[in-house]
């Protein structure tokens, strides 16, 4: 993979200027009423017309494993999620507390997965809206905004910078960058 410092300055600043209209058109999902299939399709619209840099024959493989991953996730059907996933897969998570390995592996992350999809987690999770910004490579760089409701009526969101990082065609890591958690969001 080519280093960022080495390409020209105009197309690292058209790469920003699509990741940066990307976010201002995330409201695009507002806009579905929580009609899953009609967010996902909005989100396909978009991925199609993400940016690519260094693209290097594997932008192709990175957009069809996040969108596959999205819609096993939205279908919430745990042996499509994992079917994704390579053997070594690691999902971490990054906050402002540190960096935390939050699973490794596909059978542990099939139970995680499985036990969320069949818990009463989704009584309450009103829906995730996914903005892709960009495709460096094997990463795929997107903004997710999720929702619960909680029994008082209360909103928590949570808003997460993700990178999906592919290899062989299979989601590799993901890390989760979320600078803010619940009711410390300055937007909620």
């Amino acid at each position: 993979m080519k280093n960022l410092l080495s390409m020209p300055l105009k197309t690292i600043l058209s790469f920003l200027a699509g990741a940066l209209a990307a976010l201002f058109i995330s409201g695009l999902f507002a806009n579905t009423d929580g009609n899953p299939a009609q967010s996902f399709s909005a989100y396909q619209e978009l991925l199609r017309s993400t940016p690519v840099l260094l693209d290097e024959g594997q932008a192709e493989d990175t957009k069809n494993v996040i969108t596959r991953s999205l819609a096993a996730f939205l279908a919430r059907d745990a042996k499509a999620s994992v079917a994704e996933l390579s053997e070594d897969y690691s999902w971490n998570k990054i906050t402002p507390d540190g960096a935390v390995k939050m699973v490794t592996g596909v059978e542990p992350t099939y139970e995680i997965t499985k036990n969320l999809y069949e818990g009463d987690f989704f009584e309450s999770y009103l829906g995730v809206h996914s903005t892709p910004l960009g495709i460096i490579g094997n990463l795929g760089v997107q903004y997710e905004v999720e929702e619960w409701l909680h029994d008082d009526g209360s909103k928590q969101v949570l808003r997460t910078l993700a990178i999906y990082e592919i290899k062989q065609g299979k989601l590799w890591r993901l890390w989760a960058f979320q600078p803010f958690l619940g009711d410390s969001d300055p937007e909620s």
